[in-house]
């Protein structure tokens, strides 16, 4: 694709997206876009062929330093300018303006797709810098369509730029070659050099070119669409049919059930056999490892741990027993060594034990010793772990109880509710010992939950989105939460009576112990007003 050609494609989409361009830069006097520019318009376009070639998108709203303008560069006005913009950074390196003609009718194999911070500041921006769903709309758009060749990368934090965009570099290593080595005078090295060495590249996709745009560029339509929706030159509910089914196809998909279960099942196979599942309430974690043990017919325990659970409750301990008149003190295995001995029993068949609420006990305390058996890579023990003493009837005697490795046919899946204050502390230990699966609220299909409240779970889902850092995730109310026994109702405004007191006397009170944590704070308001939509009553009285 010619350099030009690409500018033309990037202007008329933009437009096609609402964007109103106050400019249209040319070369030498040549049109390359059949638009008229607006004196009110919405956006300066800027569009450079020199080193560090671009096309830059800049909001109109966004205060540029017309002082510190120059007109010196090869076909349009430069200078610096704050806020956040639509870049696209080309294979151009024009040297003069006789040069830029030439260049703009080379071909492009790839570009750098970007939302780059001003030269000057973020500025007003800063506050949409900060907000996690302005990062996560992007990183969202991160599928890569049938034939696609494109790579993402982002910063985590882009209000405070403190790095340069982590691999960015690397990647444009293998794509700009001289003589089998990178070439770091490359025009795309040349912009990175000027742009993401300044750390103004908080998030960028290299795009192989296609040879036409029949299919249009995917990666670049569905991050421009984002940008002109957070612009407000075009509203998400009006993108044009073909982009909508884009940004559904780029999205990354949610898991479904089946998708979850399998890649749990395939973690196992893969020798990860202690899991822990977390997530936030009603994410369904006890409801998957009760789905994943149907796989092990009457093979499984199960174990709810809680502040009182103890070493005797789960290894082993002495417990009273009455004999005749009198009390005797007899050992007593707990649920783990009962598992240990059945499977050691039965090796041909594999055994399940489910911890639920595991971190819900004092773990150092409750696992003790045993925590050496929770090993599942280690080569065969050649020590024995001595947990207890049995007495043998048969002679009278005392027996060490004795155990070297967990047997190889048994399972553990344990689960963690991660908005739980009463966390106990889970050391680094033991997190190496476990695979830790994540699940997260979702939407559930109607076919398989016709009563699923969708439209509320979406309205809550989308406030975590925008306001929630990513460590807040994990407190978005699961989607347990939104399934009634009645169908949710289908007028806009309104809720079954089952949703509605769910959200009344258990997400609201959620939600308002969350806010009075400190959590989600810009949040508040929003969720407060969603709360008196649906029940006519004030969260905060």
């Amino acid at each position: 694709m010619k350099e030009k050609d690409l500018y033309k494609y990037i202007v008329e989409k933009a437009v096609s997206f609402g964007m109103e361009p106050k400019n249209i830069p040319s070369v030498k006097g040549v049109e390359f876009v059949d638009i008229n520019p607006i004196e009110n318009g919405n956006a300066v376009i800027r569009h450079s062929l020199s080193n560090g070639a671009y096309i830059g998108l800049i909001d109109s709203g966004q205060p540029v330093i017309e002082d510190d303008f120059e007109t010196g560069d090869i076909n349009g006005i430069t200078g610096a300018y704050t806020g956040l913009s639509f870049v696209v950074f080309t294979q151009c390196n024009a040297k003069s303006p006789n040069d830029a003609t030439n260049q703009s009718e080379q071909e492009q194999t790839h570009c750098i797709v970007s939302i780059g911070i001003g030269s000057s500041s973020l500025g007003e921006d800063v506050g949409l810098a900060s907000k996690p769903g302005f990062r996560r709309s992007f990183m969202k758009l991160t599928n890569k369509m049938k034939d696609e060749d494109v790579e993402y990368f982002f910063v985590e934090n882009w209000a405070a730029m403190e790095t340069r965009n982590p691999g960015l570099v690397d990647y444009i290593d293998e794509i700009e070659i001289k003589d089998g080595t990178p070439n770091k005078s490359g025009p795309l090295h040349t912009s990175l050099e000027k742009y993401d060495k300044n750390k103004l590249l908080p998030a960028a996709c290299v795009i192989k070119l296609p040879a036409n745009t029949d299919r249009g560029i995917p990666a670049l339509d569905a991050w421009l669409a984002q940008y002109a929706i957070w612009r407000g030159w075009m509203s998400a509910s009006k993108l044009p049919e073909n982009i909508n089914n884009l940004f559904q196809e780029k999205r990354v998909s949610e898991k479904k059930e089946n998708d979850i279960l399998e890649e749990i099942k395939d973690l196992i196979k893969k020798d990860h056999k202690y899991i822990v599942l977390q997530g936030a309430p009603g994410c369904g974690k006890t409801y998957i490892a009760n789905k994943l043990a149907e796989n092990y017919e009457n093979r499984v325990k199960f174990i709810q741990f809680h502040a009182e659970t103890t070493y005797a409750d789960f290894v082993y301990g002495i417990k009273p027993v009455l004999n005749g008149t009198n009390i005797a003190y007899k050992g007593e295995k707990g649920i783990l060594l009962q598992i240990i001995d059945e499977a050691k029993e039965d090796p041909e068949n594999d055994y399940l034990l489910i911890i639920d609420e595991i971190n819900r006990a004092n773990l150092a305390n409750v696992l003790g010793p045993v925590f050496y058996l929770f090993e599942s890579k280690r080569e065969e023990s050649k020590h024995n772990l001595i947990l207890g003493k049995e007495f043998i009837e048969q002679n009278g005697k005392e027996e060490d109880i004795v155990y070297k490795e967990m047997p190889k046919n048994i399972h553990v899946i344990a689960t963690m509710n991660t908005a739980d204050k009463s966390l106990a502390v889970v050391d680094f230990a033991l997190r190496r010992r476990f695979a830790w699966y994540t699940l997260f609220p979702r939407e559930l299909l109607s076919k398989q939950h016709k009563n699923f409240n969708k439209k509320l779970f979406i309205k809550i889902a989308s406030l975590f989105e925008r306001y929630a850092t990513d460590d807040e995730l994990s407190l978005q109310p699961g989607h347990s939460y939104f399934i009634t026994k009645e169908k949710e109702n289908n007028i806009e405004d309104k809720l079954n009576d089952e949703m509605k007191l769910r959200l009344k006397y258990e997400i609201m009170p959620l939600m308002k112990e969350y806010f009075a944590e400190g959590y989600l704070a810009e949040a508040k308001n929003e969720f407060a007003q969603l709360y008196f939509k649906y029940t006519g009553e004030y969260m905060y009285k």
